[in-house]
């Protein structure tokens, strides 16, 4: 164990140290600090396992150090020393649970009593960490273990795990609730993916599960948005689901009030553990079928989608409007019919539509010359393209993606002064690099031919004629204002080969880059231009 001593008083830390044989009270090490500042640095440094502080210091007194530390919940037994017997003095030092409140000049023996006490009460604490510790990996371990039976049986796994149910307690004839859970943010980069959502999820899952009937045996995430929880019934009959139904209304308001999230839940049959992989296969059917899902509660009796999908008529008036770049009426259109069809849609049928306005809005782009290969081909379409089956929400978010991403480059390449503008942008500080005809069109989406009709239609020039001007324009201002070598001058610019750079700079230029640089300084030592070219 080590000690600290602190007072601003260095005779009486003096005393302090001798007054009594540390070492055989169980101490290897006395630090000692004339100031609260220091001894906080100090136990930063080292193990500090006893403290005997001093109250009347400059700047921060021994109650306001005792109370830091009590707020940083350090633990260490604390005793108090003062030259002052004051009732305020005492009434704090109880509060703060101070292991003693001695009175200058201290003499062994009191001291000595306090510090066994002090010493006594670490122990003490120690022991209780200890035990608490290990009862939390009891518990913990068994939350684990449970988790991972339900995971395994969830997905049809039961054979790997089967010794675990004696170990968990679980009797063949008794009966676990299913209950699926997804959630849906408005936000379409959704945070439902991280990890601290995960945690937050099955947290509150657990908290809202667990009452006076219910014992929540796992939340576990089954996909990412998706979770299933395991109930039992602890009390009244176990068939019995309005307890589990009241849990599952405060935990659809919880995730809407406090995490800004809404959920889909569906709730399958008290079963043995043996039938939960086909109730879970069951109850992802239903979430999977059911389109308009989002802040429902859906049961297994529910009836199955027949089935629809968009008429030609709708298609005809959502490629008008697409066509008028009426984004605002396209966007009601689209969602207007998805919730007037919600009930009916199948995962067959939201295939279709998606295939069907991917189609659409590609034809519209192949009109203006746009690649929608390179425009959607990036890891956010197709994460988007990927969840469009999934309900109304999805396929909205992802139609309407479409639509905002298709005006936008449209409106982009209808007007070529700012297509050409983006690329020009582009080339002013790139113009070093090695850039192909192919990265320039992936910039604005359109084809490599048809880029390089609008660039040579706005500027006169093409886009090899552009780039080569701003590289020996940069070139040439770095010959007549530096003295780094031409040869780097040359890589500087973009050129890699030296002879190449000589050739076109004396073609643009009608000089050598020496004889511009010579002609450069000439000119500036007489204070005229540089010579153009």
């Amino acid at each position: 164990m080590n000690l600290l001593l602190v007072d601003d008083d260095v005779l009486m830390l003096q005393d302090l140290k001798e007054i009594l044989d540390w070492n055989a009270l169980g101490f290897q090490k006395v630090y000692t600090a004339e100031n609260t500042a220091s001894a906080q640095k100090m136990i930063a440094q080292v193990p500090v396992h006893v403290i005997i502080c001093d109250i009347e210091m400059p700047g921060s007194s021994g109650l306001d150090f005792m109370e830091t530390l009590q707020n940083s919940e350090s633990g260490i037994p604390c005793i108090l020393l003062t030259s002052y017997a004051r009732f305020e003095y005492a009434r704090r030092a109880i509060d703060l649970n101070v292991v003693e409140y001695l009175l200058k000049p201290v003499s062994a023996e009191p001291l000595q009593s306090a510090v066994e006490k002090a010493v006594q009460r670490l122990k003490l604490s120690r022991q209780m960490n200890t035990a608490k510790k290990y009862s939390q990996y009891w518990l913990d371990e068994e939350k684990n273990t449970a988790e991972y039976f339900w995971n395994k049986t969830a997905r049809g796994f039961l054979a790997e795990v089967y010794s675990l149910p004696r170990k968990l307690g679980y009797g063949e004839t008794q009966l676990f609730i299913p209950v699926l859970i997804e959630a849906f943010q408005d936000d379409r980069r959704s945070q439902i993916d991280d990890p601290m959502w995960e945690y937050a999820v099955k947290n509150v899952g657990y908290e809202i599960l667990e009452q006076e009937h219910l014992l929540p045996r796992c939340v576990i995430s089954l996909t990412p948005g998706r979770w299933l929880a395991v109930v039992s019934i602890v009390s009244g009959p176990e068939t019995d689901l309005s307890p589990l139904e009241e849990r599952l209304d405060v935990l659809q308001d919880t995730a809407g009030k406090f995490m800004h999230m809404e959920l889909s839940i569906s709730m399958g049959n008290a079963v043995s553990y043996r039938d939960i992989y086909r109730e879970v296969s069951e109850l992802e059917k239903l979430l999977d079928s059911t389109m308009n899902r989002r802040g429902r509660i859906l049961y297994k009796d529910q009836t199955l989608p027949r089935g629809t999908t968009c008429t030609q008529s709708e298609i005809r008036l959502w490629e008008t409007l697409l066509q008028s770049a009426d984004k605002e009426a396209l966007k009601k259109s689209l969602y207007t019919f998805l919730q007037s069809k919600a009930s009916l849609l199948t995962p067959e049928n939201m295939q279709e539509i998606r295939q069907d306005f991917a189609q659409m809005v590609y034809s519209f782009l192949k009109q203006k010359e746009i690649q929608a290969h390179r425009l959607f081909g990036d890891a956010e379409s197709d994460r988007l393209y990927q969840n469009a089956v999934r309900s109304i929400d999805h396929m909205y978010a992802y139609c309407s993606y479409l639509i905002d991403r298709a005006l936008c480059y449209a409106t982009i390449t209808d007007n070529s002064k700012s297509a050409v503008e983006i690329i020009q942008n582009f080339l002013d500080t790139h113009y070093a690099e090695d850039i192909q005809r192919n990265d320039l069109s992936d910039i604005v989406f359109v084809s490599p031919d048809h880029l390089s009709r609008l660039f040579k239609k706005e500027t006169g020039l093409s886009l090899m004629q552009y780039v080569t001007k701003k590289r020996i324009t940069a070139a040439c201002s770095l010959l007549a204002e530096s003295r780094m070598p031409i040869n780097r001058v040359a890589l500087q610019v973009g050129y890699g080969n030296f002879a190449y750079f000589s050739k076109i700079f004396r073609e643009i230029t009608g000089m050598t880059p020496m004889n511009y640089r010579k002609q450069a300084q000439e000119t500036d030592s007489t204070g005229k231009d540089a010579p153009p070219f």
